[in-house]
């Protein structure tokens, strides 16, 4: 059997920096793909302008997300810290939806694809929206070995990418909130 600090290595090798990679990868694919095959930026005001506004919805979920966690949270080492480790986080954004850079890197990826005039710049969205299952079924199985019961319990009352219960006064107040 491993001990933490092993367990540790062994995600960070296999789910964090793959993970990491791919997402950012498949939010700055259109951008990227853009700029290389030279194609404009859309000329329809209100389609680039939801798209600014979407990716920069995205960008700001993603920036929540790092505010409340870390970047060791992010990379989970939180969660294998053989000293000190720290509760489940189930506040401010984590309290509207357990997987937040998941979704903001979505959201952004929509967004920066509805920048440019080109259909073929939504393929990275739906990319990344075929492997945002996989990389849920992988970190939630990691989650629940380590906190149990009490993340199956954060299972059921908060949802994976989208509110269970969104009442717009509770959503505020939670945001608000630091802890």
């Amino acid at each position: 059997m491993l001990n933490l600090k092993d367990s540790f290595g062994i995600i960070v090798f296999t789910q964090v920096i793959p993970g990491v990679s791919f997402f950012f990868t498949m939010m700055s694919f259109p951008v990227l793909y853009s700029f290389y095959y030279k194609i404009p930026f859309a000329t329809n005001f209100i389609q680039l302008s939801c798209g600014i506004c979407t990716g920069l919805m995205g960008l700001y979920i993603i920036i929540e997300s790092f505010r409340v966690i870390g970047i060791s949270g992010a990379a989970f080492e939180n969660d294998y810290s053989t000293n000190n480790r720290k509760k489940l986080v189930a506040h401010s954004i984590y309290g509207l939806i357990r997987h937040p850079l998941y979704m903001g890197s979505l959201i952004g990826s929509v967004g920066l694809s509805m920048v440019f005039s080109n259909l073929e710049c939504f393929l990275f969205p739906l990319i990344n929206t075929a492997f945002i299952p996989i990389y849920k079924y992988l970190e939630e199985t990691r989650l629940i070995d380590i906190y149990g019961q009490e993340y199956m319990l954060y299972q059921k009352k908060v949802g994976a990418f989208w509110p269970k219960k969104l009442f717009w006064r509770k959503a505020t107040i939670i945001l608000k909130s630091k802890k």
